[in-house]
């Protein structure tokens, strides 16, 4: 059991980073992004700096990559936080998936695979 345990922990540690999109309908989105259990591997170029800060003035989009853990416990699944001004949220990295992305219409913000080049709208 405890060699299982290990083989996944080492592969965690070797998985590719996740690429994500977070998509506003409007722009002027500033705040900033924390990542819990990861880290921000590489910022994008939409405005974004490699601590986190993210002013989208200009843009309706930003987009960057995260080293986090796909655990099966909640307690230890990467979660990432958009800090905005308005309407902060919080998901689990792991949840962001091609097919389904996270869409809160309350919020007019939604986020997806950073290869995913669709719009909010």
């Amino acid at each position: 059991m405890a060699a299982l345990a290990a083989a996944v922990c080492a592969g965690a540690a070797e998985a590719e980073p996740t690429s994500i999109a977070v998509v506003w309908r409007d722009a002027g989105a500033m705040g900033r992004i924390v990542v819990r259990r990861g880290e921000i591997s590489r910022a994008g170029d939409f405005g974004m700096s490699a601590d986190g800060a993210f002013s989208g003035a200009n843009s309706r989009r930003i987009e960057l990559a995260i080293d986090g853990a796909d655990a099966l416990a909640n307690g230890e699944r990467t979660l990432v936080t958009v800090q905005s001004e308005r309407n902060p949220f919080t998901f689990f990295l792991g949840d962001v998936r091609r097919d389904f992305p996270i869409f809160i219409p309350a919020y007019r913000v939604a986020v997806a695979e950073a290869r995913d080049s669709r719009s909010y709208e």
